[in-house]
């Protein structure tokens, strides 16, 4: 499966770079890395454990120029965001297993915006009818604790755990029709009234998985799929929720509101990419709002090599997260909330194409 899944990543990648080249495109291929690493030989009492951590992200952006006054406008983008840590080179505890590796950050997208301009000239210029289609998923296999490979039993309390994460499980596409409109060069806004949202859960043993979700005593899948509970009364009179079925899609239908920034400052030293989106669905609780949002600030070095700070920020109420504690994990502790992540990378990248060209 995994091979698979590189294989028909590399393809795609392929097609975007011959596509940009070959055609009137912009290309900007990017990629980083994020390594941090702590040796400690002979520490003293309290003075920690060594540690590894290692993680790269990679992207493509390519975009439609065509000539002067052109109503076509493509934009498409795929990034990859990947990390893995360990800590103690050793065995853990008293026991004769490995320190294992953990995922820190899994994140594939690819995002592709087609629109057609109202008008050759302004206002009408700035206005494009539009589709927009986009993916978000996960590369790899995840276990409970963030392990990346099957746990020993010993580690999870001597119960044998399936993962609770894979490729297309959980995924989030989203297909939309609406207007946008291109404020300036750097800046637009995105609005759909019929948008498509699928939460999809391919792997049937990671769909039926459920958590309690204590503030309203609601048992829910752990990636927001479709999940029926049964009720029992126990001998002591407490209630008890089990799951009783499951579905691996759920469909859903309404508004998509995506904002994008990119522009450089300090002669193009300095520079900020914004991606937000917020979905509203209009078939169960319109009043809260899905949110999405993902940046990447950072500074050019020299020769193409640049430092950024890549973040994310995440909302949907159908979809628990894991909650933390002074930034550590609250094992099998699942809630709705707010879910961050950040990676700080150096990076190097490369643009193809010229927009004065054509």
């Amino acid at each position: 499966m995994r091979t698979i899944q590189l294989s028909l990543t590399t393809l795609f990648c392929l097609l975007l770079i011959n596509t940009a080249i070959a055609q009137k495109w912009q290309t900007e291929i990017a990629s980083g890395l994020d390594f941090s690493g702590l040796l400690q030989i002979n520490p003293k009492a309290g003075a920690g454990d060594s540690q590894i951590g290692i993680g790269g992200a990679f992207s493509i952006n390519a975009n439609y120029i065509g000539a002067r006054r052109d109503r076509k406008s493509w934009q498409n983008s795929f990034s990859v965001n990947y990390g893995v840590q360990k800590t103690g080179f050793g065995t853990v505890g008293n026991t004769e297993i490995e320190a294992p590796f953990t995922k820190s950050v899994d994140q594939i997208r690819l995002n592709s915006k087609f629109g057609y301009r109202l008008y050759r000239t302004s206002p009408g210029y700035k206005f494009l009818l539009t589709a927009d289609f986009s993916f978000l998923s996960q590369l790899s296999k995840t276990y409970e604790g963030n392990f990346i490979s099957e746990p020993n039993a010993m580690l999870t309390d001597g119960k044998i755990r399936p993962p609770i994460s894979n490729f297309l499980s959980p995924a989030t596409t989203y297909f939309s029709l609406g207007m946008d409109y291109q404020v300036s060069d750097q800046l637009s806004v995105y609005l759909s009234p019929g948008a498509v949202k699928a939460i999809i859960v391919k792997d049937d043993e990671i769909a039926q998985q459920s958590t309690q979700i204590d503030d309203d005593r609601q048992l829910v899948a752990i990636h927001g799929n479709p999940l029926e509970t049964e009720t029992v009364i126990d001998g002591n009179g407490n209630v008890l929720l089990f799951p009783k079925s499951y579905q691996n899609v759920d469909f859903q239908f309404g508004s998509l509101l995506r904002i994008t920034y990119k522009d450089a400052y300090l002669n193009d030293h300095l520079f900020v990419n914004s991606n937000f989106s917020a979905y509203s669905n209009y078939l169960r609780d319109p009043h809260r709002i899905d949110i999405d949002w993902v940046n990447e600030i950072g500074a050019k070095i020299a020769g193409g090599f640049s430092v950024s700070l890549w973040t994310n920020l995440f909302y949907d109420y159908d979809v628990p997260v894991q909650k933390t504690e002074n930034f550590r994990l609250i094992d099998e502790e699942y809630k709705r909330g707010v879910s961050f992540s950040a990676q700080l990378l150096i990076k190097y990248s490369r643009t193809f194409g010229d927009k004065n060209s054509y």
